[in-house]
């Protein structure tokens, strides 16, 4: 799903924000999706999470489902039949997941009824005859009723002129609002067979292949779609509108050709032609970088949808009809769900807290193909404008309830970061043969994978630990604060660059635990031009650099392969031994992100932190621990005490040591 991407919901509330530029809509539908998240979270409470019980002992191999829609009072009906193997011996019953608001009509065994128990949000069937280990279990569900929502809005009505369009989006927990199934990440059918019925004049589209279309009376027709590739629940869905179809075709580099049918709205058919153009090339790049894409022997395509996030059902995704402008503005949308098909459909988490598997990869997958269309700066200059400068919580999200944190920007921008820095910790060499490897992977490879397991993989290609890495980047919060400062000693042919780095945390959020990462260090002159690679992991740090021409301008990270923030602290009078207490003005002054405060104290002891307001109002109090003699600095980031973003104005500082106290203001800009 794409990730700034889920604000593209308020599109049809604010069609005028494509009048603006890019950076505007951006921004725009990063505050539009705070809302839809909330939404979402309210209705996500509805949902049951899978408890320990017999669920976990059935292994579904096969779904058929046979869905009548009728879209002018809103309901459906749905004959489900299923197949799967016992994983226990005298295995008695079975757990499916299906919300309340839709009812169940029967449940048969071989044509016999089974005894069944339907509330909060789960089917409990008895099996009429216990199933062995390994033995078939195959089962008839046959319900009816108003499907629910969830999460993202798992089940949508709306229409165009009088025309229905429906289409439903299930990820994460959203399958089960609609149709009675395994709602397991780990369990995916090897084949899914779905029989849509809708009113003539209308297409049904789903995963998989057309099979076959047929009249069904009373001014009906049924659209009948397969997909034969292992498939996770989430990834099941239809859509149905009075749409028109294009087509494409990719030819494989073994030759083969694939069709893309793509399904448009009659009134974005003309753009439409023109954005999604670009598929086969995306394609090429994509297949090149990762393997052949994984759904060749069926389709990739694109059908329009009226609102929501664009989402990357197995083999047809879903695009908001709002992003088909006919101008290739949002080409990255359309690659960012394209290489969702290799991680995350192909590849799916073995549990959402992995997600960024699916999100971070699929938002790294941008800038690749930025960078195979526009080069290495232009990659550059993409992946910077992923930085938003400051993200909340880990790559990681143990709490998943809440999908405002799951599809948050930490997930999509920082984890697409993680794999840009794996990049510059690697080299493009042992890096792109890794992601190669594990795209490709036979035990992952229409399975799941955790994070732990692309570590593994990414140890054993380039011979490297990097438990360093994935530990401080994927579970720990924030970023390296880098403070630092430099000189040029020597002369007569032999210079040495003197430079002194400081970790500092976070303020007021005191992540303190250090980073370590290689930091390439420019160095330039009247006659050099040099880039050396230091490692730095400490509180403190001096890197003595020697050079045969002098330097006069130094760089840290001058290609951004860090996420970091860089605070070059001047040499002045703040340095040695204070003889009494001392406070300078703070620095960069005015600021925006964050600013730094250096002191100094002529005894050890503790330093009381004060800001306040122009009202007098105090916004932060903090108490350093006891500190030694010499200069020190605070970095304030423009927060109060809760966390909460000051606005813009005057502040004053105040420090004080003791019974000594110095105060200055500063200026704060947003």
């Amino acid at each position: 799903m794409n990730g700034w991407k889920i604000a593209l919901l308020l599109m049809c509330l604010a069609p005028s924000l494509f009048s603006q530029n890019f950076d505007n809509i951006r921004e725009a539908h990063r505050k539009g999706r705070e809302a839809e998240r909330a939404r979402a979270a309210t209705l996500l409470q509805m949902t049951k999470r899978r408890s320990a019980d017999t669920a976990g002992k059935v292994d579904i191999h096969f779904y058929r489902l046979n869905l009548e829609v009728f879209p002018q009072t809103r309901r459906i009906a749905g004959a489900l039949y299923l197949e799967g193997r016992s994983l226990a011996a005298g295995l008695s019953g079975i757990v499916l997941d299906l919300y309340n608001p839709l009812t169940i009509d029967s449940v048969l065994q071989a044509g016999a009824q089974c005894q069944f128990r339907h509330s909060g949000n789960m089917l409990e069937i008895d099996l009429n005859e216990p199933a062995g280990i390994n033995g078939t279990v195959a089962l008839e569900v046959f319900y009816q009723g108003v499907p629910g929502s969830a999460g993202l809005g798992s089940f949508n009505w709306s229409e165009y002129q009088g025309m229905p369009r429906i289409w439903t989006l299930s990820e994460p927990y959203g399958a089960p609002t609609w149709w009675p199934c395994k709602d397991d990440l780990t369990d995916k059918a090897d084949s899914v067979f779905l029989n849509i019925t809708v009113p003539e004049g209308l297409t049904a589209v789903s995963n998989g292949l057309l099979i076959a279309e047929t009249p069904a009376g009373n001014g009906r027709r049924t659209f009948s779609w397969e997909t034969r590739y292992p498939i996770s629940t989430y990834l099941v869905f239809f859509a149905a509108a009075d749409y028109l179809a294009f087509g494409d075709e990719y030819v494989s580099a073994a030759g083969d050709t694939m069709p893309l049918t793509h399904y448009v709205y009659p009134e974005r058919f003309g753009a439409a032609q023109e954005d999604f153009n670009v598929t086969p090339a995306m394609l090429e790049v994509y297949s090149e970088l990762f393997g052949e894409y994984p759904f060749i022997r069926e389709k990739y395509g694109m059908a329009s949808v009226t609102r929501g996030a664009s989402m990357e059902h197995q083999t047809l995704t879903t695009y908001n009809a709002n992003l088909i402008t006919g101008t290739h503005q949002f080409d990255h949308i359309v690659a960012h769900e394209l290489a969702h098909h290799w991680f995350g459909d192909a590849i799916t988490p073995r549990c959402w807290p992995d997600i960024w598997l699916n999100e971070g990869f699929a938002s790294y997958a941008e800038a690749l193909w930025v960078e195979a269309q526009q080069g290495g700066e232009a990659y550059r200059r993409f992946m910077r404008e992923q930085d938003l400068g400051a993200f909340d919580g880990s790559v990681y999200i143990a709490d998943t309830s809440d999908v405002r944190v799951l599809f948050g920007d930490t997930v999509y921008d920082k984890g697409a970061w993680v794999l840009h820095m794996l990049r510059g910790v690697l080299g493009d060499e042992v890096f792109f043969s890794a992601l190669h490897a594990y795209a490709t992977d036979p035990r992952f490879l229409y399975h799941n994978a955790a994070t732990a397991d692309f570590q593994a993989l990414c140890q054993a290609v380039s011979g490297r630990d990097l438990e360093w890495f994935f530990a401080q980047w994927i579970y720990r919060i924030g970023r390296p604060v880098y403070h630092y400062r430099w000189e040029v000693q020597g002369g007569g042919g032999m210079f040495t660059t003197v430079l002194d780095i400081t970790q500092q945390p976070s303020q007021p959020y005191q992540n303190a635990r250090l980073f370590t990462m290689p930091l390439e260090i420019r160095l330039r002159g009247a006659q050099l031009d040099t880039l050396v690679t230091v490692w730095d992991s400490l509180a403190q740090q001096q890197f003595r650099l020697v050079t045969a021409q002098r330097p006069t301008f130094l760089e840290i990270d001058p290609d951004d392969w860090v996420l970091k923030e860089l605070v070059e602290v001047p040499r002045d009078e703040f340095s040695g031994i204070p003889l009494d207490f001392r406070l300078a003005q703070n620095y960069p002054n005015p600021f925006n992100s964050a600013t730094v405060i250096r002191f100094g104290i002529p005894a050890p002891g503790a330093v009381l932190i004060e800001i306040f307001d122009l009202l007098g109002r105090r916004v932060l109090t903090q108490r350093t621990e006891r500190l030694i003699t010499g200069f020190h600095q605070f970095v304030w980031d423009g927060r109060d005490a809760a966390g909460r973003e000051l606005p813009s104005g005057v502040y004053v500082y105040r420090l004080s040591a003791g019974k000594q106290a110095r105060a200055a203001k500063m200026v704060l800009l947003r």
